[in-house]
């Protein structure tokens, strides 16, 4: 998701937010792999009444919108990608890394991870204005940036949208464009596993 989509879930989610320790870090933690892009282990948010059930649970703590929007801030900031869940009303948003996210990991690996996710973004680089510093390529978690002729060049097949190339370009050359053909995810949880559980039935 875009850091603006992510504002407008915490915003949706009112009172009801919650952040707990990324499970996927600690796991690499007691595997003595530490990770490379964040020192800190409260990144992953609930929302909702997923939220409230954390905190009821002691699985998390209630944080403030305020609070939300300043770790998705730093989280961005540190090269995480923000990954909410699959439909509208999201329960929960994932802070991933490469190194540490199963799924991200297993992404990359992928020739083109592009056809793997629900993004509606893809980043495009005004070629005017690169001085090819090479910020892009060291953000990018899908390795889909290089640097080709002088400049960045985007590999459509790898870029899954994150945006994290953007914010750090110093002369602003790179953008988040939409996709001609926006997926709409679900609007619940429930209506994604009615989704899911209708593609098997004919298959």
């Amino acid at each position: 998701a875009t850091y603006d989509e992510l504002r407008h879930l915490i915003e949706q989610a009112g009172g009801h937010l919650a952040i707990q320790e990324c499970v996927c870090r600690k796991v690499s933690d007691l595997q003595g792999k530490h990770c490379q892009a964040t020192e800190r282990r409260e990144v992953c948010m609930s929302l909702g009444d997923l939220a409230d059930l954390y905190v009821e649970e002691g699985w998390g703590r209630k944080i403030s919108q305020q609070e939300a929007l300043e770790i998705a801030r730093k989280n961005e900031e540190e090269g995480l990608v923000l990954m909410p869940g699959n439909e509208q009303e999201a329960a929960f948003m994932c802070a991933c890394c490469s190194d540490c996210c199963g799924m991200l990991g297993m992404l990359k690996f992928q020739p083109r991870p592009a056809d793997a996710v629900a993004s509606n973004y893809y980043a495009q680089v005004d070629a005017g204005l690169c001085a090819a510093t090479g910020t892009c390529v060291q953000r990018c978690p899908m390795e889909a940036v290089q640097l080709t002729n002088g400049t960045a060049a985007v590999d459509l097949g790898r870029c899954i949208g994150c945006g994290l190339c953007v914010p750090t370009c110093p002369q602003s050359a790179l953008s988040l464009a939409q996709k001609a053909q926006p997926v709409v995810p679900p609007r619940t949880e429930e209506e994604l596993f009615d989704r899911i559980l209708a593609s098997k039935r004919h298959r």
